[in-house]
């Protein structure tokens, strides 16, 4: 027969615990968050460039290829993104500007470059390895 498991909790230290956990979690999430900037921002700077070349402002521009991470023309979206803390252990990955949107979906005239679906699978896959170094519990 298997030997059965108790778990006592003194109910003085709920608060303490309850405490610990949120700042871990707190921690977790933060680190998962910040690995996803840094997964895009890293995808947009070594982007192939071999899309469409042309001239803006005097400027030549070479673009991403459809389904690519944008490539930097301004650097005003790289420059936007960024890590904002909502509550406790809930942040955001945020992208601050208006076109951000149309790079990810595409327009009437742009195939989609995609900016949070590959940070998403990439943070499915190494999103626990990372929780876990700040996870007691895990």
């Amino acid at each position: 027969m298997a030997e059965e498991s108790f778990v006592e909790i003194e109910s003085n230290r709920i608060g303490e615990v309850k405490r610990l956990l949120l700042s871990q979690m707190d921690d977790a999430v933060q680190a998962v968050t910040r690995e996803g900037e840094r997964f895009v921002k890293e995808g947009i700077r070594d982007t192939p460039k071999t899309g469409n070349v042309y001239v803006k402002g005097g400027v030549i521009h070479i673009a991403s290829s459809e389904g690519e991470f944008p490539a930097i023309d301004t650097a005003t979206l790289i420059n936007s993104i960024n890590v904002q803390q909502v509550r406790p252990a809930v942040w955001k990955l945020r992208f601050g500007t208006y076109y951000a949107i149309l790079l990810e979906y595409g327009t009437p005239t742009m195939a989609p470059r995609p900016l949070s679906e590959p940070t998403e699978l990439h943070l499915l896959a190494e999103g626990i390895h990372i929780a876990r170094q700040y996870l007691d519990v895990v």
